[in-house]
């Protein structure tokens, strides 16, 4: 992969981790690359098969941060390449009382907040905006972020963050 400061990253994979279930993507970009080359985080169960291999993660939010930390955990040599500046979730106040810290930022499973839990629920509510609608919102209210807690365990992962793909070529 090129990114668009001109480095290079090479590796055996590249897992994608840009979106939930629900919004599955895989960049157009990496469309002529082998099946076996690239994959989504929603692909795996066991990362056994990537183990000892040099991978590159694309993406900046929770399973992107997720997949990396389980793959370095898992023996792989982890590249993450994150499009804007890392951001990491806030953790909340824990004087606060529980009900209000409820109220303030609702528990949901793809993070806490109410736009968050919106996004679960009714996922297909979302999916029929208009693109341009569907675009401001994600680039203004939803950016991508991972939890704090995965702070230490990406330690040794190496992070390109605020660079985006320029080219991408399977080498092999």
């Amino acid at each position: 992969i090129t990114l668009a400061d001109g480095r290079v990253v090479q590796s055996a994979a590249v897992v994608m981790a840009v979106g939930l279930v629900y919004y599955t993507y895989k960049p157009d970009e990496y469309a002529q690359l082998p099946a076996g080359l690239v994959s989504h985080t929603t692909d795996y169960g066991k990362l056994d098969v990537l183990a000892g291999k040099r991978v590159i993660v694309v993406g900046g939010g929770q399973s992107a941060f997720e997949i990396s930390a389980l793959l370095y955990e898992n023996g792989s040599s982890v590249d993450l390449v994150v499009r804007r500046p890392v951001r990491w979730i806030r953790e909340q106040n824990p004087k606060m009382p529980a009900v209000l810290r409820e109220l303030r930022a609702p528990k949901a499973g793809m993070g806490v907040g109410w736009s968050n839990l919106i996004l679960e629920k009714y996922p297909y509510f979302f999916q029929r905006w208009p693109q341009r609608y569907k675009d401001h919102y994600l680039l203004t209210r939803n950016v991508s972020a991972a939890s704090s807690w995965l702070k230490e365990r990406v330690g040794k992962v190496r992070i390109h963050d605020n660079v985006h793909v320029q080219h991408v070529q399977h080498a092999g």
